[in-house]
């Protein structure tokens, strides 16, 4: 297991945090409700689109719109500046763990959205327990976790295990730092998909070590 210090020290992200993070500059808009209030998967503008379970969403510096994962729905949802809501990846109210475009995606319960520095989304599939790449074009690849398997396994992409990531951060250096909730571990993703535990729950009993749950 990895010193948490040394590897963020190594990584670059301790003392830089705090002096050259950037944070972008949101244009002053009016305060407006998205969503009609009833649950559902509809697209359109922000007095007819329906959701089923948003949980996160994100700011796309590039667009001046919002990413959103829709929990409940199984699905990566785009809202326009103007406030129009529509479709980016997952196929609605399905779940699957399959990578592909558009709704040939599928998603089990996405947790979290966040932007990485290539101008793509990561998104925590959290009962798929895996790490999927979202691009702009709706584009979804797994990057680690091997989607359905749930597990606490170091490894590259589909070799390595997670069990219900929940949320996660990129560091300077491009690595993904992850809340692997379910193993109550942190773990660090390489730009290459290699996945390393950084933090766990580890006891020794009896001369063994094994994970606490």
């Amino acid at each position: 297991m990895l010193s948490l210090r040394a590897t963020l020290a190594a990584l670059a992200v301790l003392a830089p945090l705090a002096s050259t993070a950037a944070f972008p500059t949101i244009p002053s808009i009016a305060v407006r409700k998205v969503g009609t209030g009833a649950s559902g998967s509809q697209e359109g503008t922000h007095d007819t689109a329906k959701f089923a379970g948003p949980l996160d969403v994100a700011f796309d510096a590039a667009t001046g719109g919002l990413w959103m994962v829709d929990h409940t729905a199984h699905a990566v949802r785009k809202i326009s500046a103007e406030g129009v809501t529509s479709h980016l990846a997952g196929m609605y109210n399905t779940p699957g763990t399959a990578d592909g475009n558009g709704d040939n995606a599928k998603f089990n319960g996405p947790y979290t959205v966040t932007f990485i520095s290539d101008g793509a989304a990561v998104v925590p599939d959290h009962m798929n327990h895996a790490i999927r790449m979202v691009t702009a074009a709706g584009v979804v690849t797994t990057i680690a976790g091997a989607s359905g398997a749930a597990g606490l396994a170091d490894g590259e992409g589909y070799n390595a295990l997670l069990d219900r990531p929940k949320a996660l951060a990129e560091t300077l250096s491009g690595y993904l730092v992850v809340a692997d909730f379910g193993n109550k571990a942190v773990r660090l993703v390489s730009p290459v998909g290699v996945v390393t535990t950084l933090l766990d729950n580890l006891v020794e009993v009896n001369g063994v070590t094994a994970s606490a749950k």
